[in-house]
């Protein structure tokens, strides 16, 4: 069962790989597509969804830039983005305050394009163990009293 389609406003999912972009993107997004690789670090993770997107250098390797980045993205021409991770379980190998950090970060640029008239949304290709980590963490941070 894939918890965090009951949480789609948060910005964040996770889809078993095949079902991303065909269930879950709208037609009329610009879809950017990310791989994480080995070894797993925050600095690698964000490397591996600068490049992509496109990051102006230097960007910084840390969540605080990284974050910032997300909030501005101006040199890209968009109104709905989404932001593709492929192998995304590869973040469950982070220390565990590492992952809780990327998600929430990802959600509140979600909320912050939404706020802005954007749709800015990133899925993660991903299995049930970190489908229900994403859904714990988003749920646990927006809502209380979650089943």
């Amino acid at each position: 069962m894939l918890y965090t389609h009951q949480l789609p406003e948060y910005g964040v999912l996770v889809a078993p790989d095949g079902k991303t972009e065909t269930d879950l993107t709208p037609a009329d997004a610009m879809v950017v597509r990310a791989r994480l690789t080995r070894p797993l670090s925050r600095e690698s993770v964000v490397d591996c969804l600068a490049r992509p997107l496109q990051f102006p250098e230097p960007y910084g390797r840390n969540w605080d830039a990284f974050h910032e980045s997300l909030r501005d993205l101006q040199w890209l021409s968009w109104q709905c983005l989404v932001l593709l991770v492929e192998d995304a379980d590869l973040l469950l190998e982070l220390e565990a305050l590492q992952v809780v950090i990327f998600l929430k970060l990802l959600s509140n640029s979600a909320a912050f394009w939404k706020w802005s008239g954007k749709s800015f949304t990133t899925i993660l290709a991903g299995g049930d163990k970190l489908d229900h980590l994403v859904y714990r963490v988003l749920a646990d941070w927006h809502v209380k009293d979650v089943p």
